[in-house]
């Protein structure tokens, strides 16, 4: 099957960025804090539908736009990049509104920065068009 556009797909989060943490245990049953299951649900407010979703081999990035230290740290944000994609990726697939599965993505590509304007998350979405071995 081919995907539904050779176009870029972008879609913004507008809220601040939440990496995805380690599941919590309790009781026998998984479960991840509270902080995350409200950045998810609404996160999924801002992900749009596509029509009809991506089904091929996808090439992503993800920019991750998060405020500065109130005092100097160091040079770059913290939190783990995978973890910032991981929780895109996440919210990506449960919408169920672009892709069938983010194991479609063959390619990845994330960058953490500090941002003067609002906190955000930037996902630009594209058929990949490179050779897959």
């Amino acid at each position: 099957m081919t995907t539904t556009s050779s176009k870029t797909l972008r879609i913004l989060i507008p809220l601040r960025p939440v990496p995805c943490p380690r599941p919590r245990f309790a009781g026998g049953r998984a479960y991840y804090p509270k902080n995350y299951n409200e950045w998810r649900d609404a996160a999924l407010t801002h992900i749009p539908a596509v029509n009809p979703l991506y089904d091929g081999a996808l090439d992503v990035l993800v920019f991750v736009a998060l405020p500065p230290f109130k005092t100097v740290v160091r040079d770059w944000p913290r939190g783990d990049v995978d973890n910032y994609a991981k929780s895109t990726l996440d919210v990506i697939t449960k919408s169920g509104t672009v892709w069938v599965d983010d194991v479609q993505v063959v390619r990845l590509a994330v960058e953490k920065f500090f941002t003067a304007d609002e906190p955000c998350t930037s996902v630009h979405i594209k058929p990949y068009t490179g050779l897959i071995h």
